[in-house]
């Protein structure tokens, strides 16, 4: 029985370092190598993904105005923000300093769009809040969003999907920010707007 109980530790020694290696330390959330592992995964799987790319507005402002410790905390506030809107089988990572990536799955693009909206509203409603020079501050965040919508197979690779994500971001940011530029993969609808 002692080769059994010595097999099952290391097992259980393998998950926690394959844990610490597709977690982000700061958030708790996924970080980029477990995305780039679940996006091989679900590439070719003919499932239906709504891929989110998405970043806090202005955050160098933040760094800027106070410190990085509230930088950091903000950046938390925004992870956990978004994982409360998001169900099993969804998943969220920490795709880069202040950029998230979210894949939305079994659902249709206009609940994708909906959801990243309340998502969108939700950031904005609910301000981070920190301590700063012993005194507790509300900071106020707003996030810019890309969602592109598609059915993963053959023809376009996931990687390829997440660029369209990406670019559509940029698309937010250059148009002001706090809004979400989106585009159905599936569908010839151009390109959707949504914000204040």
């Amino acid at each position: 029985n002692i080769a059994i109980n010595l097999s099952l530790r290391h097992k259980l020694e393998r998950d926690k370092y394959e844990q610490m290696a597709y977690t982000d330390f700061l958030t708790g959330i996924h970080n980029r190598t477990f995305m780039d592992k679940k996006m091989d995964e679900l590439n070719n799987s003919n499932e239906r993904i709504g891929i989110i790319v998405c970043d806090i507005d202005s955050f160098k402002k933040i760094n800027d105005s106070y410190n990085h410790a509230v930088g950091d905390l903000a950046i938390q506030h925004f992870a956990s923000t978004i994982k409360s809107y998001l169900k099993e089988g969804d998943y969220i990572f920490r795709s880069g300093g202040e950029e998230f990536t979210i894949f939305l799955r079994n659902r249709d693009y206009e609940e994708c769009l909906a959801l990243v909206d309340e998502i969108r509203d939700g950031i904005k409603k609910t301000p981070a809040i920190a301590e700063y020079n012993n005194k507790s501050i509300h900071i106020p965040l707003t996030a810019s969003f890309g969602l592109y919508y598609y059915r993963t197979n053959e023809s376009l690779d996931i990687k390829k999907a997440y660029v369209y994500a990406d670019q559509l971001l940029i698309q937010s940011k250059d148009l002001g920010k706090n809004r979400i530029s989106a585009k159905n993969g599936m569908s010839n609808v151009p390109l959707s707007q949504r914000f204040e």
